[in-house]
C-alpha cells in the first residue's frame, strides 16, 4: 500500500468518525432536551400537587409514599424522600392487606372512597373523605394508589350538632 492510499484510508476514516462523532453529539443533545423537557413535566407536576389545599399522597405497591403536595407534608409531618406509609396514613388505606403479598394494587382495583378520622398536627380531629385512585404505571402491570383527603371537618362538625 502506498502513502497516498495509506492517506485517502486515513481521510475516510477519520470522515467516518467525524460522522459518528456528529451523530453522538445530536443524540447526546436531544437526550439532553428531553430531561429537560422531564424535569420541567416533573416540576409542573408538582407545583400542581402543591397548589391543591387538600392532602394527596402517592403509594407504590412496596408500601413506600412516592409523591405527595405540602398539604399532606403538614397533614402528615411527612420527611423527604420516599418513605414508609407512616402509621397515621395506614390506618385511613383503603385496605387492610395492602402491598403485602395479594395486594389489590398489583390487580385492578376500583376506585373507592369512605370517611377517615385523623388528630392533626395542631393536635385537632380532622375528617376527610378519602378517595383512594388506583393509576396505571406505564410500561408495568403495577399500580400506583393515589389518595385523595378531602377536609370534610366542617361538614362533619356540622352534621354531628345537627344530629345531636
Amino acid at each position: 500500500m502506498t502513502v497516498d492510499e495509506n492517506c485517502e484510508r486515513l481521510a475516510r476514516e477519520v470522515a467516518s468518525y467525524q460522522a459518528i462523532m456528529r451523530r453522538l453529539d445530536a443524540y447526546t443533545q436531544q437526550l439532553e432536551t428531553e430531561a429537560r423537557d422531564l424535569q420541567h413535566e416533573q416540576t409542573l407536576g408538582q407545583t400542581i400537587l402543591d397548589v391543591l389545599p387538600d392532602p394527596i399522597l402517592a403509594l407504590d405497591c412496596n408500601g413506600r409514599i412516592v409523591r405527595w403536595n405540602s398539604a399532606a407534608t403538614r397533614l402528615f409531618s411527612l420527611p423527604a424522600g420516599a418513605v414508609p406509609v407512616p402509621a397515621v396514613c395506614a390506618t385511613a388505606l383503603p385496605c387492610p392487606r395492602c402491598f403485602g403479598e395479594g395486594c389489590p394494587l398489583r390487580r385492578d382495583l376500583a376506585p373507592a372512597e369512605r370517611q377517615v378520622r385523623i388528630t392533626g398536627p395542631d393536635g385537632m380531629p380532622c375528617a376527610f373523605a378519602l378517595s383512594a385512585i388506583p393509576l396505571p404505571v406505564a410500561g408495568s402491570a403495577e399500580q400506583i394508589l393515589l389518595l385523595y383527603y378531602r377536609d370534610i371537618t366542617e361538614l362533619s362538625a356540622q352534621l354531628d350538632k345537627e344530629n345531636g
